[in-house]
């Protein structure tokens, strides 16, 4: 049974996302207990701001590689469940949450114990900290990200 803090793992994927991976964890304040990242060959300040955040408790440097989602997030996961957690929460490093989005997060938890996965909209930041993508593969914004990994079958 989950208790009143669950344990939330969010694991980001991040690439040259260093103007808003740091907003992005202030949003995370208050609901992850701790924080992985996969960088895919960052030449800006990204890796300083996540080797300098308190809460990145693993940062994983893969070089400038191809892209591969499936790859990383199999990464991610694979890492995040050696962590031991009642959730995981996957994000990328260029989306926020709004204002008290934890509170609504964690409520949500508690009073529906029965779902395995939630799903909620996140903002994709554009050019400035208070302009957000809403078009074309950005436009679907809903999506399943909060993955209950407690209680599961033992198999």
């Amino acid at each position: 049974m989950i208790t009143d803090n669950p344990k939330i793992v969010t694991v980001i994927r991040a690439k040259n996302e260093g103007r808003w991976i740091g907003k992005l964890f202030e949003s995370l304040n208050g609901l992850s207990s701790e924080i992985i990242v996969i960088d895919n060959g960052s030449t800006d300040d990204t890796i300083q701001i996540c080797e300098n955040s308190e809460n990145v408790v693993k940062f994983i440097q893969q070089g400038n590689i191809p892209f591969d989602d499936t790859r990383d997030k199999n990464v991610l996961y694979e890492e995040a469940k050696k962590r031991n957690p009642d959730f995981i929460l996957t994000m990328d490093g260029d989306e926020i949450f709004p204002p008290k989005t934890q509170h609504i997060l964690l409520d949500e938890i508690k009073n529906n114990p029965e779902v395995n996965v939630f799903e909620f909209q996140s903002l994709f930041i554009w050019d400035r900290p208070n302009q957000y993508r809403s078009d074309g593969i950005f436009k679907t914004t809903w999506q399943k990200r909060l993955l209950r990994m407690k209680p599961q079958p033992p198999n």
